[in-house]
């Protein structure tokens, strides 16, 4: 929402509509994007700032169904003739090494640079501007306020960083350096909102089960598709069935088809194209019961 960017968008949607974790997010493979299926096989750990791949935690490989709407984001996505292809090469002693380093390969979801979404940076530049409304603090400065310029169309156009305003400090004086952007004289400031406070990827996850649990889906599907295994009598005899699929398909549809409408009555543009056109082509905000209205 803040970037503007179409992978973390279509990134962030994977994770909470599919319940997967971060790492395997990272691991996906266009090959592992099918039709109606997802395949999350392969987890991409981080370590030093390399990546290397491995199996999902307690080698929960496993294949999932994908809800309509984003068997098509995703093949919209894919379609775009992006670059897959990570930077990562091979480096003196990896052949002596017992970690399977990634030395380049085709992956879906990568940075804005073309290299894997280091957890920390993703975080402290993305996730908690967004999902908190500040940017992260640093041992030499303050956590800030994110700032937008309204003048641009919504949510508007994202600011330098900016300290929150303390009538006991002294005026703020921005640093004037080359590649620093400075904001325009008639900026209409305005203050970024948080989406939802202390909203992490793995928060997702979470969000994703627990709309399994108030749908009240059966336990077989839900603990398979989050990377479990059923214990007891029930995991030895519990099957899924085609209507168990069927019906959480139809369930994440519906909870899409009321978010899109939520966020159209808010605002019909967004700085991601993806979720623009979306939201132009999206039911008229006034179709919305009056108890599924956002609170504006």
């Amino acid at each position: 929402m803040l970037t503007g960017n179409q992978t973390e968008f279509v990134m962030l949607l994977t994770i909470a509509y599919t319940g997967m974790r971060w790492s395997e997010a990272l691991a996906i493979a266009p090959g592992a994007v099918r039709k109606e299926e997802l395949d999350i096989h392969w987890k991409l750990y981080e370590l030093g700032g390399r990546f290397y791949r491995g199996y999902p935690k307690d080698g929960s490989k496993r294949t999932v169904d994908i809800p309509p709407f984003l068997r098509q984001l995703l093949a919209n996505y894919l379609g775009q003739g992006r670059k897959l292809r990570c930077p990562c090469v091979e480096r003196e002693g990896d052949d002596r090494d017992d970690i399977p380093w990634c030395h380049g390969d085709e992956y879906v979801f990568l940075g804005a640079r073309g290299g894997h979404h280091q957890r920390s940076h993703f975080s402290e530049r993305i996730m908690r501007p967004a999902a908190d409304g500040w940017y992260t603090g640093r041992s030499n400065r303050p956590r800030m306020p994110v700032l937008v310029d309204l003048n641009q169309p919504y949510p508007g156009a994202i600011l330098p960083p900016w300290p929150a305003n303390d009538p006991a400090a002294p005026p703020h004086v921005p640093q004037r350096r080359r590649g620093l952007r400075q904001p325009p004289a008639d900026a209409a400031l305005a203050s970024w909102l948080p989406v939802l406070n202390g909203l992490t990827p793995h928060g997702l996850r979470h969000g994703h089960k627990t709309w399994m649990d108030e749908a009240k889906i059966h336990r077989s599907l839900s603990t398979d598709r989050m990377g479990h295994e059923v214990p007891g009598m029930d995991g030895i005899y519990g099957h899924i069935t085609p209507g168990m699929r069927r019906e959480l398909l139809s369930v994440l549809e519906d909870l899409w088809t009321t978010a899109l409408q939520q966020r159209a009555a808010i605002s019909r543009s967004s700085a991601v194209p993806m979720l623009d056109a979306l939201l132009k082509n999206s039911a008229a905000p006034n179709s919305l019961p009056e108890t599924e209205k956002p609170d504006l």
